[in-house]
């Protein structure tokens, strides 16, 4: 039974993909870097808290947002008060 549970969990994680994404988050009309932007990608497995994750640009307006995930593509959603997307 041991060796089932260990082959199985080899399996899980090797289908795993690393999703990653990087940017500078700017003020559409100034085009000054905006600090403090939350990022989150959208989980669908997750039907209690739809986005999870949550990372901030820097005060150059930058991120790196990096995951475990079922597939390489996603979707992230940028969210900071007085704006709106």
């Amino acid at each position: 039974m041991k060796l089932y549970l260990i082959f199985l969990t080899v399996i899980l994680v090797g289908c795993d993909a690393v999703q990653e994404k990087s940017g500078v988050v700017l003020n559409s009309e100034t085009r000054i870097p905006l600090e403090r932007v939350a990022i989150s990608k959208y989980e669908q497995e997750d039907s209690t808290n739809s986005l999870t994750n949550s990372i901030y640009s820097d005060a150059d307006g930058k991120f790196q947002y990096r995951s475990i995930g079922w597939s390489n593509s996603f979707e992230l959603f940028f969210k900071k008060e007085g704006f709106r997307i």
